[in-house]
């Protein structure tokens, strides 16, 4: 899914089938087309929908998924959005939200990524340019 073409887009309906599926592979699976498919949306504003779309699965649907490894892969991939800077402003109030429900799962290896979520959320923060212009 690394080298998405424009008409495989289309497609996209026939997938989010899947994201029902009781395997863990196929779940995890779709989560690196998602992302892979908002890295490619990220250049081309005709996709923008799409994108937040997209976005919002990942953080609605599979930050609650029942199987920790899910959970965890999917904040895992947020971590590398928002590193990477692809995360649309307008998501970043309801990414924070979403990551401290994390910070109180059950399994602490979903806690440890939303913990490392919120670092990256607060070192990447689309508004610290606007808080340090503030303070001065």
């Amino acid at each position: 899914s690394t080298h998405i073409c424009d008409h495989l887009i289309i497609y996209i309906n026939r997938l989010l089938d899947l994201f029902d599926s009781d395997c863990l592979q196929m779940r995890n699976c779709l989560l690196n087309i998602c992302v892979n498919i908002i890295r490619y949306c990220s250049s081309l504003s005709e996709y923008k929908e799409l994108r937040g779309e997209l976005f919002l699965l990942i953080i609605d649907q599979y930050f609650l998924d029942s199987n920790v490894h899910v959970r965890s892969h999917a904040i895992g991939l947020c971590i590398n959005l928002v590193e990477s800077k692809l995360i649309p402003t307008k998501f970043y109030c309801h990414l924070t939200q979403a990551t401290i429900e994390r910070m109180n799962d059950i399994s602490c290896i979903v806690r440890k990524h939303a913990i490392q979520l919120a670092t990256k959320l607060l070192k990447f923060n689309p508004y610290i340019d606007r808080v340090s212009f503030l303070s001065k």
